[in-house]
């Protein structure tokens, strides 16, 4: 029996100003292994944080939908598959986790398919699936990407901007969820051109500033006025909690995704345990959860082995 094994970095997306645009891979990951038989069906072992009950079991999971996709664009049927889930990657909470869940669908159904579409294609159909590329990009990537979904010509566009940029951030995750689509709904369906020409130079600014690792200039281009300003009264303590992100040696904060997680910033693992300490005794993070992460420049990686029957 061949399984496939799948693992997928979490990723975090936006980075302020490049709303939809920027993502960065984490390293915290979804691993899933697969294994194919004749005729119709799932059957799903999941171990999820947050409650492995919180993961579907039948064709509503993602993964499993994910899968589908791909072989009803290769016009192939699906087979019965087994998915053994094992995923970091707390659910709803501005970290990737359904854009991990996507990514390894695609990638562990094209591989039983033998290969038959190309990373681009992967890419493409990841995004058609999750509504935009700046979460999936990067976990199938790896890295900090960059990446456009330019709907009129059915295209999308990825770059990694950078490998891994050597930084250390500090996930902060307060003690509730937000769904996504509320987070998406907050958001106006107009914005003032001055808004939009602040988000481009601060966006350029940004991209500068990671490129040649000018780090000081970070806490400035993470300002955003696109979508923080109207997701943040959602999360009942993040502005004063991104307040105190700009205070050093944090290089700044920013809404990871469409929240409710933050993402701090730091130079090294100690400015980053120093400002913790101090963010701690000043009563900022009561009730939040601080997780430290670094990014990772891997993006989905798969393996292919010999079974037993007997295995799961």
């Amino acid at each position: 029996m061949i399984t496939y094994d799948v693992k997928v970095p979490a990723t975090s997306a936006n980075l302020g100003p490049g709303f939809d645009t920027l993502g960065m891979a984490v390293e915290l990951f979804l691993n899933v292994q697969a294994t194919f038989g004749g005729g119709e069906g799932i059957d799903v072992r999941a171990m999820a944080e947050g409650g492995e009950d919180r993961v579907p079991r039948d064709e509503r999971n993602l993964i499993y939908q994910s899968m589908v996709r791909l072989f009803q664009a290769a016009k192939e049927p699906m087979p019965t598959v087994h998915l053994v889930i094992e995923s970091e990657i707390p659910l709803t909470s501005g970290l990737g986790s359904s854009a991990a869940a996507i990514v390894a669908g695609v990638t562990l159904a094209n591989a039983y398919l033998g290969a038959p579409f190309s990373s681009g294609d992967l890419l493409h159909l990841a995004t058609l699936i999750e509504g935009h590329p700046d979460n999936v990009a990067p976990a199938l990537l790896g890295g900090l990407v960059a990446a456009t979904y330019d709907k009129r010509r059915g295209r999308v566009y990825a770059h990694q901007v950078h490998s891994a940029p050597g930084l250390s951030l500090l996930a902060l995750r307060p003690p509730y969820e937000l769904a996504t689509e509320k987070a998406r709904q907050a958001l106006p369906d107009m914005y003032s051109r001055e808004d939009v020409v602040y988000a481009l130079g601060q966006l350029a600014l940004l991209l500068e500033a990671i490129h040649h690792e000018a780090w000081d200039l970070l806490r400035l281009a993470l300002n955003d006025r696109l979508h923080e300003p109207y997701r943040l009264p959602l999360i009942p303590g993040a502005e004063r909690l991104l307040a105190l992100g700009q205070e050093a040696p944090s290089l700044g904060m920013y809404l990871s995704g469409a929240g409710p997680t933050l993402m701090a910033l730091f130079k090294t693992d100690a400015d980053r345990a120093a400002w913790l300490a101090w963010t701690e005794s000043y009563g900022g993070l009561t009730g939040w959860r601080a997780l430290p992460l670094r990014p990772t420049p891997i993006g989905a990686t798969l393996t292919v082995r010999e079974t037993s029957v007997e295995s799961p």
